[in-house]
């Protein structure tokens, strides 16, 4: 590969086709992962009351997983939130907003 040689944007900013490509966006999977997450933080959640009694007693291993699909949710929210501002900015350098 050379220096200098443009392959992923034009000298006018809009995306060659390796560029739209390379930065292609994917909303749809994002989301989809967010309702997946939140579907296992609810399960979590659910193991850990039973698991513990409402709170009442200490389980370790139920207090992770809960923490775990937390995390999970929380990670998916981010990369949904990435996937989103990446297509605007897409969208500004093509000119299309």
């Amino acid at each position: 590969m050379k220096w200098g040689v443009r392959r992923y944007q034009n000298k006018d900013g809009s995306l060659t086709s390796a560029g739209r490509k390379r930065y292609d966006t994917d909303i749809g999977g994002a989301t989809a992962n967010v309702e997946q997450a939140k579907k296992q933080k609810a399960a979590a959640a659910a193991a850990y009351n039973k698991a513990t009694l409402g709170g009442m007693v200490y389980n370790e291993k139920a207090t992770n997983d809960l923490l775990k699909a937390t995390n999970r949710v929380d990670w998916a929210k981010e990369k949904l939130s990435s996937e989103k501002s990446q297509g605007k900015a897409e969208c500004r350098n093509q000119g299309e907003v």
